[in-house]
């Protein structure tokens, strides 16, 4: 705030000032009224110098109203009534006389000040904030409203004066006051933007700015940073209440940490579960499914086995002849090469009916269905060849080869990584678990594996080679 001059002094050099108006006015023969006037003026000057301020107050009083414009007379008044322990007239004398010389700023500190010691700090408010309007660059008037807006319990008023005396004079005292005042009201994200300003700035409330940070950040549950905030005061603290405080906000943050490790370790333990009943869930399903082919499988052979014995029965006695007639599978066998994979499946049902125990008879009837591209049959009739030789490689790749199109994608998937590791060994089912892999991008580590296993198996020769390495490559990003 700016340096005022003392009351007394002042009302001596505007007496001394006015002496010499007075002197100069009689010089030149001034009128009777006027002389009297500034004879009883001198004479409250007199009287107030001489610390008698009520009974200058008593001349100045009908001057006053005599001459209510007239500056010196309200100055003499202001002053007179500030001696005379009248600080609210002396601040109202002192507002009336701003109001007639608004050039002089300075009067309306002198009259917030007078309202500040006559117990009246809201009306010191307003002659404050008029003050500031015409100087705002006075960083010591600011600071002082914000304490009378503190005071009056008004908040935010001194959250404006305190931003706009940081703004003229920053220091960590002013930040530490701002932090205290928006943590009062409850707006916690400004009181940490400003606790840490303080708490970068070193001062009387480092350390406390620090505590208070860091009990923000854990009211607010954001304990990573308040984490980062203890370690930042691995150093320790003199006061021995504040380190208490510290210890303490550091065992809440051991004890969340510990609490988020507990919580990640039970996730991961559902999320496996959840894994593992899915995985239950997707095995009974295909239990259940090829429990209904196996029945559909049981039942087609049945009926085949009915058609047969009805045929047999049926048929007219052969006569004897030098060649005997074709067998139900050699003419399936016939019925295929000419085409016609509809009787040759009709053929191989027949000779399914007197002997189902071949994987080689149910494989041809087979590839009759997946001539007619009837895929659900082409499945059922080959999981009766592979139940009947289950080590068969090319009975399991023409099986992958089904599913791909009767089964969703991930139990395709499963079946052909089931097969992978029944054959090992076998390049064709590693290029198929391969390509399947690459085809849903989204695990290119294993697919890479399975395409590095098959360049591995597969003979220098093979054909597929120089397509896996390309694909090798592009997943790799070579």
């Amino acid at each position: 705030m700016k340096i005022q001059p003392d009351p007394i002094v002042r009302v001596k050099l505007k007496v001394r000032n006015l002496f010499t108006a007075v002197l100069a006015c009689l010089l030149v023969g001034c009128a009777s009224k006027e002389e009297i006037f500034n004879r009883s003026f001198q004479q409250a000057n007199d009287m107030a110098d001489a610390g008698e301020f009520a009974a200058a107050i008593e001349i100045l009083v009908p001057l006053n109203e005599e001459k209510p414009d007239f500056m010196p007379v309200v100055e003499a008044l202001a002053f007179a009534y500030a001696g005379n322990g009248d600080h609210t007239l002396a601040a109202w004398h002192m507002i009336q006389l701003a109001d007639l010389d608004p050039s002089q700023p300075d009067l309306r500190l002198l009259a917030a000040e007078s309202l500040e010691t006559a117990g009246d700090p809201i009306a010191a408010i307003e002659q404050y904030r008029i003050y500031v309007k015409t100087d705002s660059q006075d960083s010591q008037a600011w600071n002082h409203l914000a304490g009378l807006y503190r005071e009056t319990g008004n908040a935010r008023g001194a959250v404006e004066s305190l931003l706009s005396k940081q703004t003229l004079d920053p220091s960590e005292e002013t930040a530490f006051e701002l932090a205290e005042l928006f943590r009062q009201l409850n707006n916690p994200p400004q009181a940490q933007v400003w606790y840490a300003t303080a708490a970068r700035q070193s001062g009387p409330h480092e350390n406390e700015a620090r505590l208070n940070l860091l009990e923000l950040s854990i009211s607010e549950g954001d304990f990573e940073a308040a984490e980062q905030l203890a370690g930042s005061m691995s150093g320790g603290l003199n006061d021995p209440a504040q380190q208490g405080l510290l210890d303490d906000y550091r065992r809440q943050i051991d004890a969340w940490r510990s609490s988020q490790a507990s919580m990640k370790k039970a996730r991961e333990e559902q999320a496996l579960l959840a894994t593992q009943v899915e995985r239950l869930r997707l095995e009974q399903q295909r239990i259940a499914a090829d429990n209904v082919r196996q029945a559909e499988v049981d039942a087609a052979a049945r009926r085949a086995e009915e058609e047969t014995i009805e045929t047999v029965v049926s048929a007219p006695v052969a006569h004897p002849s030098t060649q005997a007639a074709p067998g139900p599978e050699q003419k399936g066998d016939e019925l295929a090469a000419q085409g016609d994979p509809q009787g040759a499946a009709v053929a191989y049902w027949k000779a399914v009916g007197q002997d189902d125990t071949r994987p080689e008879l149910w494989l041809k009837l087979t590839n009759a269905y997946r001539a007619l591209r009837q895929w659900p049959e082409a499945e059922a009739c080959l999981l009766e060849a592979r139940r009947r030789d289950r080590q068969n490689p090319d009975i399991e790749i023409i099986y992958l080869e089904i599913i791909r199109q009767t089964r969703p994608y991930d139990q395709f998937l499963d079946e052909v990584e089931s097969s992978r590791s029944r054959f090992p060994q076998d390049p064709d089912i590693a290029i198929r678990l391969a390509d399947a892999l690459s085809a849903t991008g989204q695990d290119t580590i294993r697919a890479i594996r399975a395409y590095e296993d098959f360049l591995l198996l597969a003979p220098p020769d093979d054909s597929r080679r120089q397509q896996a390495q390309n694909t090798l490559n592009r997943i790799r990003g070579w």
